[in-house]
Parts: structure tokens; sequence; C-alpha cells
């Protein structure tokens, strides 16, 4: 179950944007929540705002991560995948109204609970892309009785002489 979605340097969006699904404190909707490990977490959740404000960007952020993440391993290493899609494969989109956010790393990250075998683990998935390639990637996990403190499943950062 989701719990949270960041992102930065996407299409409309510069600095980070979250999308929380933690439920706040008041208790006048209680069957649109549900638990999710110790937290209480919201079952649906609508976004809006005035046109062309990026909503459907917030969206498209989601699809983006989760479309990378499907497609990603599909080909294997970075060569094969160029020569079997070509360099704009999977091409990420940043924030292009800013000089300095064009050269910088999109960022994804996800904090999802696996309640598959009620254990209650949260983790925490996410990855730099720079245009097409990542540059770097982790995965945490969190058992449900500890409070904040995440366990390194693996990091991965992509050598700075590599090109």
């Amino acid at each position: 179950m989701l719990i949270q979605f960041n992102f930065k340097n996407f299409k409309s969006f510069c600095d980070e944007a979250s999308l929380d699904l933690t439920a706040t404190k008041i208790t006048e909707h209680e069957d649109h929540v549900t638990e999710a490990a110790n937290d209480k977490v919201l079952k649906v959740v609508v976004i809006y705002g005035a046109n062309a404000s990026g909503k459907s960007n917030v969206y498209d952020a989601f699809e983006y991560m989760t479309y990378y993440v499907d497609e990603f391993f599909k080909f294997g290493d970075e060569e094969e995948r160029r020569k079997k899609t070509g360099d704009s494969y999977l091409k990420v989109t940043p924030f292009l109204f800013n000089e300095n956010s064009c050269d910088e790393e999109t960022t994804f990250e996800v904090f999802y609970v696996d309640n598959s075998e009620d254990t209650g683990k949260t983790y925490r998935y996410g990855f730099l892309l720079k245009k097409y390639e990542v540059v770097e990637e982790w995965l945490y996990s969190k058992a449900k009785t500890a409070r904040n403190k995440y366990r390194t499943i693996f990091y991965r950062k992509k050598a700075k002489n590599l090109r």
C-alpha cells in the first residue's frame, strides 16, 4: 500500500513535490482510512486545483516512475537497452524553465507497506535519473516496530568516471 510519493525536477515541478497519503487526526470520514503498519493511511486521494497548475504532472510523474521501473529491467544493461530502443527511450523530462534544472537529476521516491505477509514492513525505494540513465538507486526497509530507523537493503551510485 502506497504511503507517500515524492518527486523532483519533473515537467512543471522544479522543487520537490510530495503526495502523502497519511491520514490526519480528523475522524469525520473513518471509512476512508485504513491501517498500514503503524500509520493510518487514506484509501483514496484527490488532487484539485486551477487549470494548468500541475495536477496532471503529479499523475504523470507517478506513471513515469512506474513505467520506468517496469520497463528498465526488461533490457538488461544500459548499452543493450540503447541498441534495442535508441537514446530517447525512457528519457526523463526535467523542469525546463530554469537553466540549472535541465542538467540536474530528476528524483523519484515511494514509501510503501507490504501487507502480503502481514509483517507491516515499510519500504522506501527511489532513484535519480539524468536524461535516460540511473545515477543513483536505493531501497530501505523498516520493521513495523521501528520508529524511524530504516535498514539499507541496497544502495547504488554510478561511478563519476563512467559516461
